[in-house]
């Protein structure tokens, strides 16, 4: 018997066909497979939909029947507006019932004021947040409804439903606004959705959001109630949907909008992404998979057929695909960081703008006040009067040390920034540092009348002591700004193998959420007009660049009205003859104080603390012939007239802006800054 031949590749042809074939039906009742499940969960979404509409209004039905007895009974009880507190506040807490939809219930009179509250002794006469309503009423309306708004009462987002009230001759003669609790639309929302992937908002005719079904925040900082649907959404995807239909398929999700019952401009939408109604749907792909493995194999049956004709050809084919995969894996990884790349650039380039916009503004208002006090002075000296001259020569010198200090602190953050630290690590004394603190801070307190103290330490640690000075030096300064009355105290507790510092005042505190934001530049919280009096709002900028620089971070704890705790933890060590020498020894460089005044002797009291050998020159006078290898300091209120004034180099004078210093002179402020001076002298022994 005579079997025929069969050609393998007619075969291989044959098997593949018949594979194609079966993948194009099994792929076709995949379509309709899919169609049917988006189908089934559409039909969800509107029988959901339905039920939070129809809960939505048996909710505010009950709290509108509230309300029309009380407006009633209201309109027959005659002189209600002139209740006592006392009387206002007993019946409008009687009125509030059980209902867990009802936050406060509150009795405004026909000016709008607010005059009893059912949560609230006394309530306080205001103006509601959202007063379009009363115009409504005023108009012969007998309810209405406004909202979401940020009860003054509570802090919190409410929705308000209201009653007028009629007076005797049947005008407007007051109102009853019940606040709602936005939590009750999550509380029946929440436990019936469809998935975790299930989204729901109550939404008014402004397309603002109301209420959600995921639990969220309802404080200022809320992220969708309070705000528009189509941002407050879905990661923004909904920007351009039409939500005003019925049904739509937007992007991947299945919305659905549905008007609450008897209640005009409000809805529910109700949105759904598709995958999530795909879970099913997805398990269908093993079959899938199995088909595929099986075209994997015929392609390799086939390839092992053609590999005896052209085996070079298939090999130099697979070294293209893993050089091509390669080079995808190479590119998507190249595009990424770009992508990390670009979007830091954005953000350093936003926040660039965003500190020089505040940088501008500040700089802006000293030069403003003195172009309008030059303007004053010059307007003086034409008409001839002198007697003002004084006055304006300080308003001038204010403006001017404004300037500085804001200059002073850019540079602060630009060299922090820009250029870096490279903290100088050293064990050093905490009560050394304590005392050169005091020494520099104790006297402004008490000018202030605040109780400054400071607890012994015997504790040391191993930092760079420069850094630290200047950040408890900000730290200070700031407590001692925002401290009205009470005290600031500087105390160091040991932790573990760490010391804490700490900064403590009784000043007016730091609410919860300001206390991230203001390590931010230009950040002040009572400070909303940028006032140039109240601080720049930069020392806390430059005190959480100095913390990362010593590899720490700043530990705050603070409430309103009861002062505020700064902390910083560094690295404990033992006291050491080195390091105790180390420490004491202010600098090599023997310090000249040219002059005798009270500035130059409080100056000399500080150099002795940080353990520079100073020479006053009343002790020893200068030869201009032989003059030592020192740092001097000169004040300009004293006689500068020496002819060897013109040779001392490094030379720092204390003197205003108004002043002439010799032209090789380094100005300082006579408003002495002690940190800055340090700094200043430890930078010349450097150079020098």
């Amino acid at each position: 018997m005579h079997i025929p031949s069969i050609d393998p590749q007619k075969a291989i042809l044959g098997v593949s066909a018949t594979t194609v074939f079966v993948l194009l039906i099994f792929f076709g009742l995949l379509l309709i497979s899919r169609h049917s499940e988006l189908a089934g969960g559409n039909a969800r979404v509107n029988h959901l939909s339905g039920m939070l509409a129809a809960h939505t209004a048996r909710s505010l039905e009950a709290v509108d029947l509230l309300l029309e007895h009380v407006s009633d009974d209201l309109a027959h009880t005659r002189n209600w507006n002139e209740w006592s507190p006392e009387h206002g506040y007993d019946y409008a807490s009687k009125q509030h019932t059980g209902l867990p939809q009802l936050r406060e219930i509150a009795i405004i009179d026909k000016q709008g004021r607010q005059r009893f509250l059912s949560d609230s002794f006394p309530a306080t006469e205001q103006f509601p947040a959202d007063q379009s309503f009363i115009q409504n009423l005023y108009k012969g309306a007998v309810r209405g409804a406004f909202g979401p708004f940020v009860s003054r009462n509570s802090g919190r987002y409410t929705f308000a439903l209201v009653h007028r009230i009629d007076a005797p001759d049947r005008s407007f003669g007051g109102a009853v606004v019940a606040a709602l609790e936005p939590g009750y639309f999550q509380e029946f929302c929440w436990p019936n959705r469809i998935n975790d992937r299930f989204e729901a908002v109550l939404v008014n005719d402004r397309d603002i959001v109301i209420a959600s079904c995921r639990p969220t925040d309802l404080s200022r900082q809320a992220s969708v109630v309070g705000r528009e649907v189509h941002s407050a959404l879905a990661d923004g995807i909904l920007a351009d949907a039409p939500l005003g239909q019925s049904e739509l398929a937007w992007h991947g999700w299945r919305i659905v909008s549905r008007n609450v019952p008897g209640y005009d401009g409000l809805r529910i939408i109700c949105l759904l992404p598709e995958h999530s109604m795909l879970v099913y749907w997805n398990q269908y792909f093993l079959p899938f998979a199995l088909l595929a493995c099986l075209c994997s194999l015929l392609v390799w049956l086939g390839g092992h057929y053609l590999k005896q004709q052209a085996g070079e050809l298939t090999v130099l084919q697979g070294n293209l695909d893993r050089s091509r995969e390669q080079l995808a894996v190479s590119v998507e990884q190249a595009t990424r960081d770009l992508g990390k790349q670009k979007l830091e650039a954005e953000r350093a380039n936003a926040a660039k703008s965003r500190f020089l916009a505040a940088a501008s503004h500040d700089l802006r208002q000293p030069l403003h006040a003195l172009s309008l006090f030059v303007a004053d002075l010059q307007r003086h000296i034409r008409l001839g009067d002198f007697s003002s001259l004084d006055t304006l020569a300080h308003q001038l010198q204010a403006s001017t040390e404004t300037m500085r200090e804001l200059l002073d602190s850019l540079l602060d953050l630009s060299r922090l920034d820009v250029a870096g630290i490279a903290p100088q690590i050293q064990p050093f004394s905490v009560a050394e540092l304590f005392q050169r603190l005091s020494t520099s801070f104790s006297r402004a307190a008490e000018n202030k009348g605040l109780k400054f103290r400071i607890r012994a330490s015997k504790y040391w640690v191993n930092s760079d002591p420069m850094l630290v000075e200047r950040l408890l030096a900000n730290l200070i300064a700031n407590s001692i700004r925002y401290t009205k009355q009470g005290s600031i105290l500087i105390a160091a507790r040991k932790r573990s193998n760490s010391v804490q510092l700490e900064v403590r005042d009784s000043g007016i505190g730091i609410s919860v959420e300001h206390q991230r934001a203001i390590f931010a530049e230009f950040y002040q919280i009572d400070n909303v007009a940028r006032e140039f009096h109240k601080g720049l709002g930069l020392g806390l900028s430059i005190v959480d660049r100095l913390s990362r620089a010593l590899g720490s971070e700043i530990g705050l704890r603070s409430r309103l009205q009861h002062g505020t705790t700064f902390s910083i933890k560094l690295p404990a060590t033992r006291a050491n003859d080195k390091g105790a020498k180390k420490s004491q020894a202010g600098s090599g460089k023997p310090i000249y104080l040219i002059g005798n005044t009270p500035l130059l002797h409080q100056v000399a009291t500080l150099l002795a603390d940080w353990g520079y050998p100073v020479q006053l020159s009343g002790e020893s006078e200068l030869n201009a012939s032989q003059l030592p290898d020192a740092i001097y300091l000169a004040d300009a209120a004293s006689d500068l007239g020496a002819a060897y004034i013109q040779l001392l180099k490094p030379l720092i004078v204390f003197a205003d802006a108004t002043v002439d210093i010799p032209p090789h002179a380094i100005r300082f402020q006579r408003a002495l800054r002690p940190a800055k001076l340090r700094a200043l002298l430890r930078q010349l022994d450097v150079k020098t």
